[in-house]
């Protein structure tokens, strides 16, 4: 189901979800329906370097590839000794 327009975004932004390979399709597609089709959609996700589960990231950029979005990994600074992560830079520019 659609969601109702006034519950659209122009970013999403999340952390640590990349973790059931399963779950990766419906994760894209629900990103994805909650961006707002006027203009570029863009979503932020965190994700540790490591990865929580082999092959979910990979699964998951497939994913957003399929559904016309492009993924950028960026590393971001290792602060305070804590886990080093990825920030997935997900664009859609819909129609």
């Amino acid at each position: 189901p659609s969601l109702p327009r006034h519950r659209l975004s122009d970013v999403v932004l999340a952390s640590d979800i990349l973790y059931d390979i399963d779950a990766m399709p419906g994760l894209a597609g629900v990103i994805l329906q909650l961006l707002d089709k006027k203009g570029a959609g863009r979503a932020l996700i965190a994700d540790p370097l490591k990865g929580r589960a082999k092959g979910c990231r990979a699964a998951f950029k497939e994913e957003i590839t399929k559904l016309g979005g492009h993924t950028e990994a960026v590393a971001l600074p290792n602060v305070a000794n804590r886990e080093a992560t990825i920030l997935l830079d997900i664009s859609f520019f819909l129609k």
